[in-house]
């Protein structure tokens, strides 16, 4: 598969046109030799010249219909070219021509049969597929292929609706051409920056002849009304085009003080190499492009498609690009490299991992930096035919599993560059659906849609969250204690994270925000999600909670408060625990207040050990009254071991007359018995495992 649309793959963002001296005229076919049109056609697909090498086979197959092996390269031309009917039709001669009955002809005339619209015809055919793979344990098509395939056609059939509803507009002839046009980038509402040239696909271009080597490159449009614009060949800083590259894909890190791009050329072996470039702004200027080094960069390989996220750290950009390099999953792959803002570094790429990469090929990545969101294209993941628009939460390697952004912004034809305006209300995307302005066939260029959503898909949530302190439900409750040892306080100053949530997938991180005054928070939620917010508070002992918005239609969901059990920071007094004069066994009522407190604390929160403080007035010596309260102390412990808490999750400490919280004796010498009362005190002090 990764061959078979390398060609169309980087035609999406860069240009092979037509610029050897293989010329394959009508009158000059005729008079060629079998040998000579097999040459000359192998000539014209090495050098990306598919138009010549689809004449020369075809002639040849006029005077031997027969030969399977060029009927299945001439599918395959047909294919790259995105001729489907007539790659169709080659397919199914091929399959048929096979002594074997070749699998692999058989699976792509399934898929043209998808991708036109034949869907019942296509799955009866994938299951031919399937049976036949069987015998040969699924070689050379994999299962997971395979049943992605036949999934694509059973979500066609069911007729869906978009996990949104989009109104969607063909923008007109002022920005979409005969050409191939791509790369839609938001300026601003009313201005489009996008990627084109002024040369058709099948334009025939002789560079020895004197004729001028065209390339891609980038336009603006600006908008009139909502269906009209206007073509404007001047650009806005950064963008810039090459006398002699083609560009055509870029984007800006999420400050916008950095912008990222594409330039691709032809390398001796006539290989489309992208790679990718930067520019910084600083000063009020614009910088000169730096080639990003190496550890991004592949010599051999292309880099491109860029689009900037961000993750958890403030201090990191994650731009993510695509690459057909090795170590990947597929053919092309999204690929990740980590920008720090403080050292102005990058790391070595990465792959951005199986929840967003196939088997087959990926492209055109776009971070929706609102929701945290990938939208990208897939051609191995299960879709309608061609390449879907699909979207994944999270970033890096951390990533939700992908949804099919289904109907209408998906068809059964390629579907790609999805971009989304600030607001997530309206955006653009690239299409080769029917309905496009071409001029070799239905489904040969690219056009740009615009896209309005109907119904925003975001809720604004919003609470305050206070500690509920777990001390308040046992030992204020017990009415042994003064009100005054228990406080109600509003989590503020705090960070709290969102999380969504699904089965069968970690949590996947989205954002994070500052509980501000009196514990208010706010997050963009999306309709039909399940999410978790964590709180990083040490004080906590529950420090998340869950939130669905499944069902919920409004725009807003508000909760008024959440209370989240908390421990004390500091050590509370437990004012009942009582010895008498020089003796450290508990007393009754000491057992009962523990009974109807502590054990039932210490059963309920499994998650928290305690330590038990023993203080005494400055009667007797300090070593003696040292000891005393470590006794007193440690039977504490005790009484609660007995009552089958374990000892290990127990300390006690006996700090003696050493922290006095009031004067044992008044300022005139005689005794303060009031004072020593408050200093012969036990105190709890809780902390988490």
């Amino acid at each position: 598969m990764k061959k078979s649309v390398a060609f169309f793959f980087i035609l999406a963002f860069t240009v092979c046109l037509n610029s050897s001296k293989i010329k394959a005229q009508s009158h000059e076919l005729k008079n060629m030799k079998n040998w000579q049109l097999k040459g000359f056609g192998k000539d014209a697909i090495r050098i990306g010249d598919k138009y010549s090498a689809i004449k020369f086979y075809n002639e040849f197959l006029k005077r031997k219909p027969d030969n399977f092996r060029y009927t299945y390269l001439l599918a395959q031309l047909y294919k790259n070219d995105r001729d489907y009917v007539n790659a169709k039709n080659s397919f199914y001669n091929a399959y048929t021509l096979s002594k074997k009955k070749n699998i692999s002809a058989l699976f792509n005339y399934a898929l043209m049969l998808k991708t036109i619209g034949e869907y019942d015809e296509a799955f009866l055919q994938l299951k031919n597929c399937e049976k036949e793979l069987r015998k040969k344990g699924f070689r050379p098509i994999n299962k997971e292929r395979l049943v992605n395939e036949m999934k694509g056609i059973q979500l066609s059939l069911a007729k869906n609706d978009s996990i949104e509803n989009y109104k969607i507009i063909h923008l007109d002839s002022s920005i979409n051409k005969s050409s191939i046009e791509f790369s839609p980038i938001i300026i601003d509402d009313s201005t489009l920056v996008y990627g084109s040239s002024d040369v058709t696909p099948s334009e025939y271009i002789n560079l020895q002849n004197g004729d001028k080597q065209k390339y891609r490159k980038f336009f603006q449009a600006k908008r009139n009304n909502t269906v009209s614009w206007s073509k404007n060949y001047s650009l806005p800083e950064p963008f810039k085009n090459s006398e002699n590259e083609n560009t055509g894909s870029a984007c800006f890190s999420p400050e916008k003080s950095r912008y990222y791009f594409t330039r691709c050329k032809e390398n001796q072996v006539y290989k489309i190499i992208c790679n990718l470039f930067v520019r910084e702004f600083s000063n009020g200027i614009w910088g000169q492009a730096l080639q990003l080094d190496n550890r991004i960069n592949h010599p051999d390989y292309t880099s491109s498609q860029p689009t900037a996220g961000k993750c958890y750290d403030d201090n990191l950009d994650i731009i993510y690009f695509v690459s057909d390099r090795p170590g990947g999953i597929g053919g092309y792959d999204i690929w990740y490299t980590v920008y720090n803002k403080k050292t102005k570094s990058y790391t070595k790429a990465l792959n951005a991992g199986v929840f967003i990469n196939t088997p087959e090929n990926e492209k055109t990545p776009f971070y929706d930096l609102k929701n945290h969101a990938m939208y990208y294209s897939s051609d191995g993941n299960f879709g309608y035919g061609g390449f879907d628009i699909f979207r994944s939460f999270g970033d890096m390697l951390n990533w939700s599993l992908p949804e099919n952004m289904g109907r209408p912004l998906n068809s059964s034809f390629d579907d790609f560059c999805f971009t989304v305006s600030e607001n997530n209300l309206s955006g653009f995307f690239t299409s080769n659906r029917t309905g496009s302005i071409y001029t070799t066939h239905a489904n040969c260029c690219d056009d740009i849609y615009f896209f309005n959503k109907q119904k925003s898909e975001n809720i604004l949530f919003s609470t305050k969250i206070n500690l509920n302190d777990i001390t308040e439900e046992f030992i204020k409750n017990s009415d042994l204690i003064p009100d005054t040892a228990i406080q109600t306080l509003w989590l503020e100053g705090t960070v709290a994270s969102l999380y969504l949530t699904e089965p069968n997938n970690n949590p996947v991180f989205l954002a994070k925000d500052t509980l501000e005054k009196e514990g208010g928070v706010t997050f963009n939620l999306m309709r039909n999600k399940n999410y978790k917010i964590v709180i990083d508070d040490k004080r906590l002992i529950e420090n998340e909670f869950s939130i669905s918005t499944i069902g919920n239609n409004s725009v807003t969901m508000k909760i008024d408060r959440i209370q989240i059990k908390s421990i004390p920071e500091k050590a509370i007094i437990l004012t009942n625990i009582l010895y008498d004069f020089d003796v450290a066994t508990l007393c009754d009522s000491a057992k009962q207040y523990i009974d109807t407190t502590l054990i039932p604390m210490l059963q309920k929160y499994i998650d928290i050990n305690i330590e038990i403080y023993s203080h005494t007035d400055s009667k007797g010596g300090e070593s003696y009254n040292e000891i005393l309260s470590q006794k007193r102390a440690e039977n504490v412990i005790l009484y609660l071991t007995e009552r089958g808490i374990e000892e290990s999750r127990m300390k006690g400490i006996g700090i003696g007359q050493k922290l006095p919280v009031a004067l044992n004796t008044n300022v005139d010498g005689s005794d303060n018995p009031d004072g020593r009362r408050l200093n012969r005190r036990t105190e709890l002090k809780i902390d988490k495992k």
